[in-house]
């Protein structure tokens, strides 16, 4: 009972302080008036990073519109040149403020990458769902893009924004065919990129998964590393890149246990689209970074050793399940068996990379290099802005 009473002051205290910051962000809001002096567009990323259309769109408007004060809201632990561009720290009180006064607000996930939802519901932005990745194979939360928050959703292709709509239930005058910023990003990337060697493995994380079935996916999603190793010497000397999803975190997945000679493991600290470029072959389950690798030129492996479980718990959109193009296993031996094909059989190779690219472009009609730009001019339209000068588009968006 002394517990419960315990809980309930601490909501209350923290509802008190919230609104009391609230107060204090309008106030400043108020007394800081010339921040009106310059248009403000506040970028953030999902998850606890920064990168993907996010960084892509915000680079873009650095470099091409710096009449517009373009701000990347940055999580702790995330640093960016503080010389490159405006960025401000996400829950900081000049973030609050500069949120209020801001004319759009984007992100690829949730409005909550950019602040509280009490603040954020002050501010009359226009709200922009960037989108992370190609909605065509796993299906995203309800909350995200089908919550009625936004006023603008960007679609990579008519095709796409068809299926958000019939599917998730999205109002087809939200939906913009602009393409995603993160293709541009890989566009700039892909160039020059002749020599590409090893294998990138992604496994998308289980975020229905308990702490007791932690071990059940450490066997059967990565037992295949330890096999390969046992196959021949070639093998044996096979550069393995291993992005592990920040997701897999959150089940209390940190380390996997394998000791792999030739094995690298990548987190948040790299950008998994950096990691494509160099690499020659894709493993994943259900990920929309399939099509970064299509795009790049790279054949993928599905495979989905718990497909029912996750279709059970997240869902798979029936064009995926119907689709008999794409490579999916789901076994260890058939994961091996395609794997060691790719590497030795060159025509088969190239066969797996135009079956990919088929399937990717009916859903990518937008991969051209003017997807931020496109995005922009859709938001200053939705803005009712002049975009006359948008003929002075020059195409950058420098990645590094």
């Amino acid at each position: 009972m002394v517990r419960s009473s315990k809980i309930s002051q601490n909501s209350a205290f923290s509802k008190i302080t919230m609104q009391v910051l609230v107060f204090a962000v309008l106030f400043l809001d108020w007394l800081f008036f010339w921040i009106r002096k310059k248009r403000i567009w506040m970028i953030g990323c999902g998850g606890n990073r920064w990168g993907d259309s996010a960084d892509a769109f915000w680079r873009y408007m650095q470099i091409n519109h710096p009449e517009i004060k373009t701000i990347a809201v940055l999580k702790n632990g995330v640093s960016l040149d503080p010389g490159y561009g405006s960025q401000v720290r996400r829950n900081s009180l000049i973030s609050f403020v500069m949120i209020v006064r801001a004319e759009v607000l984007a992100t690829t996930h949730t409005l909550e990458d950019l602040g509280p939802e009490s603040i954020v519901a002050k501010s009359k932005a226009k709200k922009v769902w960037l989108q992370h990745g190609v909605i065509a194979i796993g299906k995203i939360t309800a909350q995200i893009a089908r919550s009625g928050k936004y006023d603008m959703i960007c679609a990579s292709s008519t095709k796409e924004k068809n299926l958000m709509s019939t599917k998730l239930g999205i109002r087809p005058e939200q939906i913009k065919v602009t393409g995603l910023a993160r293709h541009d990003l890989l566009q700039d990337r892909i160039k020059g990129k002749h020599a590409r060697q090893g294998v990138l493995f992604i496994p998308t994380a289980r975020t229905w998964a308990e702490p007791e079935q932690i071990d059940f996916y450490k066997e059967n999603l990565f037992s295949w590393l330890r096999e390969l190793q046992q196959i021949s010497v070639e093998h044996k000397a096979l550069d393995i890149s291993f992005w592990l999803h920040p997701g897999w975190s959150k089940r209390g997945l940190y380390n996997l246990g394998i000791d792999i000679n030739k094995i690298s493991f990548y987190g948040t600290e790299r950008d998994p689209q950096q990691l494509i470029v160099s690499s020659g072959i894709l493993i994943t389950d259900y990920s929309s970074i399939y099509f970064d690798a299509a795009l790049s030129g790279i054949p993928t492996i599905f495979f989905q050793p718990d497909r029912d479980a996750y279709i059970k718990h997240k869902g798979l959109f029936q064009d995926f399940l119907d689709q008999d193009s794409l490579l999916v296993v789901d076994t260890n031996q058939d994961l091996l068996c395609n794997l060691e094909k790719l590497i030795s059989d060159e025509e088969f190779y190239l066969d797996r990379v135009k079956k990919d690219q088929q399937w990717a472009f009916q859903y990518v009609e937008t991969f051209d290099g003017k997807c931020c730009f496109r995005i922009y001019q859709e938001i200053c339209n939705l803005l009712g802005s002049d975009v006359n000068n948008l003929a002075n588009y020059n195409g950058r968006v420098d990645y590094e």
